[in-house]
């Protein structure tokens, strides 16, 4: 509800979680400013680190916890697929390029969009 109100009222602040590989990887990757190795370690490694948790290993016989993507596929961040509370974000009914695609957590597989 606090999210459903005029602007001026509402927290500040935009979504971003679920379009932050796309942007990363269309303004940082696909520009050459970092390479696919520096964005995994900046979207996944590096916040683990600052936040002293564990980097967990990829190793035989280690629990999964993995993200598959697809740097060059299209679409659109369509509103009504927003999993959000709230739907602020510059990027609504845009094309971004750049998508997750599979996600493995605690050893699950819990998304499978690959194609």
């Amino acid at each position: 509800e606090e999210k459903e109100v005029e602007f001026i009222y509402a927290p500040n602040g935009i979504i971003g979680l679920e379009t932050a590989w796309s942007i990363s990887n269309m303004r940082l990757f696909k520009t050459k400013k970092l390479n696919l190795q520096q964005l995994v370690e900046k979207l996944s490694y590096n916040p683990r680190k600052i936040l002293n948790l564990e980097v967990p290993a990829l190793e035989e016989g280690a629990q999964a916890n993995l993200t598959f993507f697809n740097t060059d596929e299209e679409w659109t961040f369509d509103p009504k697929n927003v999993r959000s509370k709230s739907k602020n974000s510059p990027y609504l009914n845009k094309k971004l390029t750049g998508r997750a695609v599979g996600i493995f957590n605690r050893g699950e597989l819990v998304i499978n969009e690959l194609r």
